[in-house]
C-alpha cells in the first residue's frame, strides 16, 4: 500500500473516539479484569457484549492503545493481544490463531494438549497481561445453531491453568455460549453491555450529539454541516438505529458525495443521497429518514419493539348463552 493511500487511511472517520459514560465503565471493568483476574488457582474472564457496529472494536483499540503506552508516558506498560475467532471454528483453527499471534514459529504443529503448552508458555514468556477474543458468537455454529462445547470447554481449560485473564468481545448471542456451563460463568466478572444508543434516554441522546459533533470537527469542509442539531442527529440516529459504525459509514458516504458536487457541506439534500447509495436489497424500500417531514421515535438495534399484552383468557366454562324468551 502506498504512503499517499495508507495516510488516507488513517485518516478516515471511523478512527474516532468519543469518551462517554459507556466508554469510560468498560474501560474501569477491563482494568479491573487485568488487575484482579488473576486468583490463585485461575483466572477470570469478561464479556463485552453489544450489537455489530456498536462501538466494541472502537472501545477495545483506544483501550489496548492506551493501557500499552509505557508508564512514563502515562499508560500502564501492559502486553494485549488480540485473536479473532475465526469463521468454521474448530478448536485446532483457533488455538493455531492463538499461536500465530503469539509468534510461535509453527504455529500448526503439534496435538491440542502441546499447543495449549505452547500457548501457557509464550503467554508467561511475553509477560502478556490480557488476551482479548474477538468475534466470541462464532462460537455457536451458523449452520447447526449449537454451540461449540468443545472450544467454550478449551477456553475454560486456559482459565482454570491461570495462563492469562480473558475479555471476550462478541455480539449478544455468545451469552449462550455460557448457558448452562455454570463452571465457565464461575471464571467471569460479568458482562459489560454496549448496547445502541437510545434517543429516548437523554444521556444517550446528548453523548450521540457529541460524537456527531466531533465527526464533524474532522470533515474539513469549507462550511458547517450541523450534524448535532436536534434534527439531523435524530435523522442520522434513525438511519443509524443508534450504532456510531452505521452513523460513520453515513456521514462517510455524505463527505464523498459532497466533494463529488463540488458541495461546502453536508445538507440534508447529500445525506439523503448517501442513505440511497448505502443501502442495498430490501433496506431499499425502508423510509428514508432524510425524505420525510419529520422524523418519529425509532427503537434502538437490537431492542425489541415492545409487545401488547394479549387480552387474558377467562377461567372456567364459558357462561351459557341466555336465550330469548
Amino acid at each position: 500500500m502506498s504512503e499517499t493511500r495508507r495516510g488516507r487511511r488513517q485518516g478516515a472517520l471511523s478512527k474516532l473516539f468519543v469518551e462517554s459514560s459507556r466508554t469510560r465503565r468498560a474501560f474501569e471493568r477491563m482494568d479491573e479484569l487485568i488487575e484482579n483476574g488473576w486468583e490463585e488457582h485461575f483466572c477470570r474472564a469478561l464479556l463485552l457484549l453489544g450489537p455489530s457496529r456498536a462501538g466494541k472494536t472502537r472501545i477495545v483499540n483506544r483501550f489496548r492503545t492506551e493501557r500499552s503506552r509505557p508508564v512514563e508516558e502515562g499508560g500502564k506498560g501492559w502486553k494485549i493481544i488480540t485473536v479473532e475467532v475465526p469463521s468454521n471454528c474448530t478448536l485446532k483453527s483457533f488455538a493455531t490463531d492463538v499461536l500465530t499471534v503469539l509468534g510461535d514459529p509453527d504455529p500448526e504443529y503439534g496435538s491440542e494438549p502441546d499447543k495449549t503448552r505452547r500457548i501457557a508458555e509464550l503467554v508467561e514468556k511475553m509477560e502478556v497481561d490480557l488476551i482479548v477474543i474477538d468475534e466470541v458468537q462464532r462460537l455457536i455454529d451458523a449452520d447447526t445453531d449449537k454451540v461449540k462445547r468443545t472450544v467454550a470447554n478449551w477456553l475454560t481449560a486456559i482459565l482454570n491453568k491461570r495462563v492469562c485473564p480473558l475479555l471476550l468481545v462478541g455480539e449478544k448471542t455468545a451469552e449462550r455460549v455460557f448457558d448452562g456451563s455454570m463452571h465457565l460463568q464461575g471464571r467471569t466478572l460479568g458482562q459489560v453491555p454496549v448496547d445502541a444508543y437510545d434517543w429516548a434516554e437523554e444521556t444517550d441522546q446528548k453523548e450521540f450529539r457529541a460524537f456527531l459533533h466531533m465527526v464533524e470537527g474532522q470533515l474539513g469542509l469549507p462550511e458547517k454541516s450541523g450534524l448535532a442539531t436536534v434534527d439531523t442527529a435524530l435523522r442520522i440516529y434513525a438511519f443509524s438505529e443508534g450504532l456510531l459504525g452505521q452513523a460513520v459509514t453515513l456521514i462517510g458516504q455524505a463527505k464523498t458525495i459532497a466533494a463529488r458536487k463540488g458541495r461546502p457541506c453536508i445538507s440534508h439534500e447529500i445525506l439523503a443521497q448517501a442513505v440511497d447509495e448505502l443501502r442495498i436489497g430490501r433496506a431499499r424500500s425502508v423510509m428514508n429518514p432524510f425524505r420525510v417531514a419529520s422524523v418519529k421515535a425509532v427503537v434502538p438495534a437490537g431492542k425489541a419493539e415492545p409487545e401488547l399484552e394479549a387480552p387474558r383468557k377467562r377461567r372456567g366454562r364459558p357462561k351459557a348463552v341466555e336465550q330469548a324468551a
